[in-house]
């Protein structure tokens, strides 16, 4: 009788212990995600700001007559916006989440 005390004493254990690990294991998932998101976010500001600063080079007449130089600043707008649009959507969906 005390040695099945013991096995079911040591499986509910056994059980609590791979519970609170996996109290632990979503707790660090969160925080993943979390800093993650986190990561996007700064990332969409920093693109956010190249834009702003390439609409203003395209704004200056002397850019502006350089085509080359207008060219290069439109596919990096291209480039950029690109990246912007999977970076909103990733974020989309790990705030959903």
């Amino acid at each position: 009788m005390n040695r099945l005390k013991y096995k079911l004493h040591s499986k509910q254990k056994r059980q609590k212990l791979s519970y609170a690990e996996e109290k632990e294991l979503k707790k660090k998932r969160r925080k993943k995600k979390q800093r993650r998101i986190e990561e996007i976010e700064e990332r969409i500001a920093v693109i956010e700001e190249k834009l702003s600063e390439n609409e203003k080079l395209l704004c200056d007449p002397e850019i502006f007559q350089d085509h080359e130089k207008v060219q290069d600043i439109q596919t990096e707008n291209d480039t950029l916006n690109q990246e912007l649009e999977s970076l909103f959507a990733e974020w989309e969906e790990l705030s959903e989440a």
